[in-house]
């Protein structure tokens, strides 16, 4: 008695995309361009599924994504993967002010500071001047 196996197209077809799932990586991908110090957000990442990863990229993983604020280390284009060198923990930099029983806090960076105003550097990049009596320009 012999034994006949037939594989037909359908067969090897259905094979090879059972067997390219097994293989593949769970990835985040982005859906837009994101700019250098930019926060993250998951409205701005997809998870997708790819077959090959590049040598220097260690995927960023959708548990670590969930459990801290992230900011891009340099422009990320759209579509591509986002490995853990792309990113890093944000950290939350604010100026507060104190004009007697009022405070307001700023997010950013002093770069210059006098008698009469103080320079700061937002997380855009942009700076502003603040007088030391309330006033912004």
């Amino acid at each position: 008695m012999k034994l006949k196996l037939d594989f037909n197209g359908k067969t090897i077809l259905l094979l090879l995309f059972f067997s390219s799932a097994l293989f593949s990586y769970d990835v985040l991908t982005t859906l837009k361009d994101i700019k250098f110090k930019e926060k993250i957000t998951q409205e701005n990442l997809v998870l997708k599924q790819v077959n090959t990863l590049s040598k220097n990229c260690t995927p960023l993983s959708l548990e670590e994504f969930k459990n801290g604020t992230y900011t891009a280390s340099h422009y990320i284009f759209k579509d591509s993967i986002l490995c853990s060198n792309d990113v890093v923990k944000y950290e939350k930099e604010s100026v507060v002010f104190d004009f007697g029983s009022l405070q307001i806090e700023h997010e950013g960076k002093i770069i210059y500071e006098n008698d009469h105003y103080i320079r700061i550097k937002k997380q855009d990049g942009t700076i502003e001047k603040i007088y030391k009596n309330g006033k912004i320009e």
